[in-house]
């Protein structure tokens, strides 16, 4: 049984339309449609939140759909660190040019450190910004938050505490 048949039976049986089903996995009711008709194999996400919704095993869902399950070896052998690699080294690239351009302009020297300190928080809040997911926020938020995220959510937390713990040592 491929994975579209598979779908649609388990659709059918929990009493879902198609319409109900996307909404519940925050997806367009033209996805659900495209993977029942099998024009689209869903994603391996989409799949554990499909077996997490009508409560069977991931293997009951795929079993029988070789294209599902050549899709998933495809995916499993596919390195998933490229995007996150790139991630750490525009941080990176980004805080040498800032800190380069302080010590030119002497920023710490003229008491303008406040500004270089602003200039990487506002910094760190855009990479945020940029990773998140923002058009599936309504989705559940553990499924959200992805590696680049928490990296970003590291880096804000410590560019916020270092001026503090720099302030408490020097008044000792």
């Amino acid at each position: 049984m491929s994975i579209g048949d598979q779908l649609q039976k388990q659709r059918k049986l929990h009493d879902m339309s198609q319409e109900t089903l996307a909404n519940k996995l925050g997806i367009s009711r033209q996805a659900i449609s495209r993977w029942e008709n099998g024009a689209t194999l869903p994603s391996f996400s989409n799949l554990m939140a499909i077996s997490d919704l009508f409560n069977i095993s991931l293997d009951e869902l795929i079993r029988g759909d070789e294209a599902m399950m050549r899709k998933l070896d495809n995916e499993k052998y596919r390195p998933q660190y490229g995007k996150l690699q790139l991630a750490i080294l525009v941080s990176i690239t980004i805080a040498v040019v800032v800190w380069s351009i302080t010590k030119y302009f002497k920023v710490y020297d003229s008491g303008n450190y406040k500004l270089y300190r602003d200039l990487i928080r506002v910094t760190a809040v855009l990479g945020l910004g940029f990773n998140l997911n923002w058009s599936s926020i309504s989705k559940e938020i553990e499924r959200n938050i992805n590696k680049k995220t928490i990296i970003w959510i590291v880096i804000l937390l410590i560019i916020w505490a270092l001026p503090i713990a720099n302030n408490i040592l020097t008044d000792w």
